[in-house]
């Protein structure tokens, strides 16, 4: 018994001396630049105590990190850890200067996996940006999660049968690898802003659009433009007779900030389109990089020569997102500005008419916003402004990227992707709870004619997650 106590003592005295060895390191050594990614124990959040954790380690996590680069998104790190890691401010460096004025989406994914067994938990598909800090100091991201988040998860189809048994190897955890990329290398293409259809209407419409945000202070960040990144999961998403949605995830950003400590009114995106005359159609545009990518799940062994092999399962996702948009420095306001495009009866390669109309009508309710009367009837309210009115909250709008993509170049995206209903695009927010509208105004120049105008906010969802495009996406029908 008195060995015993002996031994458990000599045992504890070194722990002691290794963990303080090791912190003192910690504490001493010059500290990388890079991003570090936090997450907790995992051998805590499967209930096992800290000193069975300290003396051998049962569970670990596989974490892959995606960003977006100009080429669509990258893998710079797949690997196993018990904890924390540090991925080098070298693996952004280039992406970081290559982008200048914004910062990139980052994906990770992580997988929490009992090594001996293969057993795997799947923990979740997170989110953040790539900012400055990656690359001049260290930019934390902590992940905060429980046992209640965890997903078993198991992946028994796979498409090809590994050739490497239970003698020659072990698992080796799950990796996302891009298969196919859709339009990542366009020119741009046209997203659309406002949509005045007058083909029905007898108004005359003198319409002006601008998105602006009014006293930004030195506390806040104004109003920012950006693009959202949305995930479609399921299985054999890319087979049209086997198409089963898992669930939707709306994850990552990318930003294009304004300048900060500033009073003034500043418009992100400033569009006008005069005289849009019966029979005709009025639009705004932005003009952007439509970004699609189809990635297989795919599961992962190692030999006795530590080589890796991995195979193709059954589970895929669709990756949703926009690279950059049009934009210029104003030098004298110190922002950047949305570059718009403005059309009367704009070509079909911008927007077919046949098209975009079935698109709304399968999709939304349209609804009476005013009644416009002839000039002469005295009394009537001839013209509106300001149809968005102040916009004051903290929620993100978004342009249903996909859904408008497939409405203008139909022919250029795979049968399976139509059947989804998602967005992924360009979205407005503000952080700070300040003031932003959108205005125009609409006269009714035929005499003693009534023109009733029509609007719709298009709405699309995934499972598990919605988003309504009410502003600055807008479309007015005059009938």
């Amino acid at each position: 018994m008195e060995k015993l106590k002996i031994m458990l003592g000599i045992t504890v005295v070194v722990i002691l001396l290794v963990s303080t060895t090791a912190g003192a390191y910690q504490y001493f050594s010059r500290p990388e630049k890079g991003l570090l990614i936090e997450l907790p124990n995992p051998d805590k959040i499967m209930g096992r105590s800290s000193i069975a954790s300290l003396l051998a380690h049962k569970y670990e996590y596989y974490v892959q990190v995606q960003v977006m680069t100009r080429k669509g998104f990258r893998t710079v790190y797949l690997g196993s850890s018990s904890g924390k890691i540090l991925i080098p401010s070298s693996k952004f460096s280039e992406i970081k200067r290559s982008w200048n004025d914004v910062n990139p989406a980052v994906l990770i994914d992580v997988w929490l996996v009992e090594p001996e067994t293969g057993k795997t938990y799947e923990v979740g598909t997170f989110s953040t940006r790539l900012t400055e800090n990656s690359v001049k100091g260290i930019q934390r991201f902590t992940l905060k999660f429980s046992q209640n988040n965890l997903r078993a998860f198991s992946v028994e189809k796979l498409k090809r049968i590994p050739p490497i048994g239970p003698t020659r190897g072990f698992f080796a955890g799950y990796r996302w690898i891009t298969k196919k990329e859709y339009l990542s290398n366009l020119n741009g293409m046209y997203l659309p802003v406002l949509i005045l259809d007058n083909r029905k209407g007898q108004a005359t419409i003198i319409g002006a659009y601008k998105v602006e945000v009014q006293k930004s202070s030195s506390s806040s960040s104004g109003l920012s433009i950006g693009f959202s990144t949305t995930i479609i999961r399921g299985a054999r998403l890319s087979s049209r007779n086997e198409l089963s949605i898992e669930r939707g995830l709306e994850n990552g950003e990318i930003r294009i900030e304004l300048e900060k400590g500033n009073e003034f009114m500043k418009s992100i995106i400033d569009g006008e389109v005069k005289n849009v005359k019966p029979g005709q159609i009025g639009l705004i545009a932005i003009k952007g990089n439509p970004y699609i990518a189809l990635q297989v799940l795919q599961k992962c062994y190692v030999d006795e020569f530590r080589h890796m092999y991995c195979f193709d399962t059954d589970q895929e996702r669709v990756l949703i997102t926009i690279s950059d948009v049009e934009r210029r420095y104003d030098t004298n306001k110190k922002a950047y500005l949305i570059r718009t495009f403005s059309f009367i009866d704009p070509p079909r390669s911008i927007y077919p008419a046949d098209n975009f109309g079935k698109l709304v009508e399968e999709n939304t309710e349209m609804k009476t916003l005013t009644t416009l009367y002839g000039k002469k009837q005295s009394g009537r309210s001839t013209y509106m402004e300001i149809f968005l009115d102040k916009y004051d909250t903290y929620s993100n709008s978004y342009i249903p990227l996909l859904a408008v993509a497939i409405a203008l170049q139909p022919e250029a995206w795979p049968a399976f992707l139509i059947g989804l209903s998602a967005v992924g695009g360009v979205y407005i927010t503000n952080e700070e709870h300040e003031n932003a509208f959108g205005a125009f105004t609409i006269v009714n120049t035929a005499d003693y004619t009534k023109t009733t105008v029509k609007y719709t906010s298009l709405k699309y969802s995934v499972t598990g997650c919605n988003h309504y495009t009410k502003f600055p996406f807008a479309y007015l029908r005059f009938e």
